[in-house]
């Protein structure tokens, strides 16, 4: 009996060792109180409707600008930048020129090195939306905060390493029952398969999924999961953007480092041993407490 139990034990171990490689062992907690983790620091608790379209609109916070929901036809062009403020500064000057922008929102995640507030230009659409308590880095929680507070009936959302032309929006039209995404395999070479998070979809359908999977951490497999669910989940064609029109700043992606192997297959695991982000109904984060945030521009 007692080599059976060695020989269990050994079995266990190696078991929490693999999982502990593939990242599996913070999926199956996270799965398990995902609804404690919920809370963003330093939000306070209506800064979805003091920031966005989605509450009573018109009021402003903190120096900000309004938050009434844009027109119809309107287009946020929405960025998450953590400590890459440089990278996000080289590429602004595209965004600025893009035609038929309505709004450039731009979610500073944590207490920046370098905070982008002082430097941004004087424009009305630019709003600058901060999360200074926020000490871990996650795409999926930061982008769909910035998802919940754009105004604008379609989402361009982009990285903070992206830059487009300026008629990226006019050449591209958003059709009826479809989404447009960077499609990797079309890149006109290496470094322009990291632009397959580029996307074009309206609001109300990727809020519609509940946005990116929280459950996922670091880079890598979020964007083709979201993809899935929104053909999936509210029947959309997935049609592809052209590269002709965007670029990947080519000295950026090392800045951040390259996504290991089995941290791809940890987020692919997540999708298939769990149910999807918004069949499992695990809404996105929405709020938290603590210092207040800039809902525009600080002046």
């Amino acid at each position: 009996m007692r080599p059976f139990l060695v020989v269990l034990f050994l079995c266990v171990c190696a078991g929490l060792g693999l999982l502990s490689q593939l990242d599996m062992l913070h999926t199956l907690s996270t799965n398990a109180g995902f609804r404690a983790r919920r809370v963003l620091g330093g939000l306070p608790f209506d800064v979805v409707t003091r920031c966005s379209g989605s509450g009573s609109g018109g009021s402003s916070y903190n120096g900000g600008s309004s938050g009434q929901a844009l027109g119809a036809g309107s287009t946020s062009l929405v960025a998450v930048c953590s400590n890459r403020s440089a990278s996000l500064m080289r590429v602004l000057p595209s965004w600025l020129v893009v035609r038929g922008v309505s709004e450039i929102l731009i979610l500073e995640w944590g207490n920046a090195d370098a905070p982008l507030g002082p430097r941004l230009p004087r424009d009305s659409r630019v709003r600058l939306v901060r999360a200074p308590l926020e000490r871990e880095w996650n795409l999926a929680r930061a982008y769909n905060l910035a998802l919940q507070l754009a105004r604008s009936e379609r989402i361009l959302k982009v990285d903070s390493d992206t830059w487009l032309a300026p008629e990226v929006l006019e050449k591209q039209p958003l059709q009826e029952g479809t989404f447009l995404r960077g499609c990797r395999d079309g890149a006109l070479d290496e470094n322009g398969r990291h632009l397959n998070g580029v996307m074009l979809v309206r609001r109300a359908d990727v809020l519609g999924v509940l946005g990116y999977d929280e459950r996922m951490r670091g880079y890598g497999y979020d964007d083709t999961d979201l993809y899935h669910r929104l053909s999936a989940g509210r029947n959309l064609s997935a049609k592809c953007l052209s590269f002709t029109h965007m670029r990947h700043s080519e000295e950026s992606h090392g800045e951040r480092g390259l996504t290991h192997i089995h941290h791809i297959l940890h987020r692919r695991a997540t999708t298939e041993l769990f149910k999807l982000w918004h069949e499992a109904r695990l809404a996105p984060s929405k709020h938290g407490n603590g210092s207040p945030i800039a809902c525009g521009l600080p002046r």
